[in-house]
Order: C-alpha cells, then sequence, then structure tokens
C-alpha cells in the first residue's frame, strides 16, 4: 500500500509543477498579447 501511495503522491506533485508551468506560459503568453495590443 505505502508504494502505491507514492506513486499517486509524485502523480500529484507532477501534476501540479506541470499545471504551473503551464499557468506560466498561458500567463506570459497573454502578457505578450496585451503589450502588442497596447503598444
Amino acid at each position: 500500500m505505502y508504494k502505491v501511495y507514492r506513486k499517486i503522491i509524485l502523480a500529484c506533485l507532477l501534476l501540479i509543477v506541470a499545471g504551473t508551468v503551464c499557468g506560466q506560459r498561458v500567463t506570459q503568453t497573454i502578457n505578450d498579447g496585451w503589450k502588442f495590443s497596447l503598444f
């Protein structure tokens, strides 16, 4: 059971990291879009 929990925790951490990276990229692209539309 311990190994299963460990795999679940690792999967959750990977999902969180991927989500934060994707979120940062999305916000960056949105910011770039705002800059291009403003200037």
